[in-house]
């Protein structure tokens, strides 16, 4: 949990959250970019059932934790891709992805190193490498699932 603190004259609050934990995400960055990093390596549903084997016969189905392991590993990209285009003079013809990072700065975890060289962006950044809005979502996934109505069939 990362206290929250108010301030009377803005009349907002603000957080102090530490370097190794991302925003709005549960765990560290440690944990995410090996999420990530394994899923570039192996594919989404090898490490979705790697990452959260099924313990009991509901505890965790294969479809939950895909979702799991794709929202980490959209939000990190996203954040990757964000960072390339706000410094382009430091991350000209990188990849927006863990294991492109890794070999650009030869050290682990590389998440926590890009939150520091990123410090004067982090508010534009998308959480969990930055602490700005959420990525937009396309199109309206309203209607999405939702079947058509009429008569149920025979």
């Amino acid at each position: 949990m990362v206290a929250r603190y108010r301030c009377p004259q803005a009349r907002m609050t603000f957080s102090l959250l530490p370097d190794c934990l991302p925003s709005r995400f549960p765990g560290t960055l440690a944990e995410m970019e090996q999420v990530v990093a394994l899923q570039e390596t192996i594919g989404t549903g090898a490490a979705a059932t790697q990452l959260r084997p099924e313990q009991e016969p509901e505890a965790v189905t294969l479809p939950s934790a895909t979702r799991w392991v794709q929202r980490r590993e959209r939000i990190v990209h996203a954040g990757l891709l964000a960072l390339i285009g706000l410094l382009p003079e430091v991350f000209t013809g990188v990849d927006p992805t863990v294991e492109a990072m890794r070999k650009l700065l030869g050290m682990l975890p590389v998440l926590g190193l890009l939150r520091e060289i990123a410090a004067a962006h982090l508010h534009v950044l998308p959480p969990a490498l930055g602490f700005g809005p959420r990525p937009q979502r396309r199109g309206n996934r309203r209607g999405l699932f939702q079947h058509s109505m009429g008569p149920d069939p025979p």
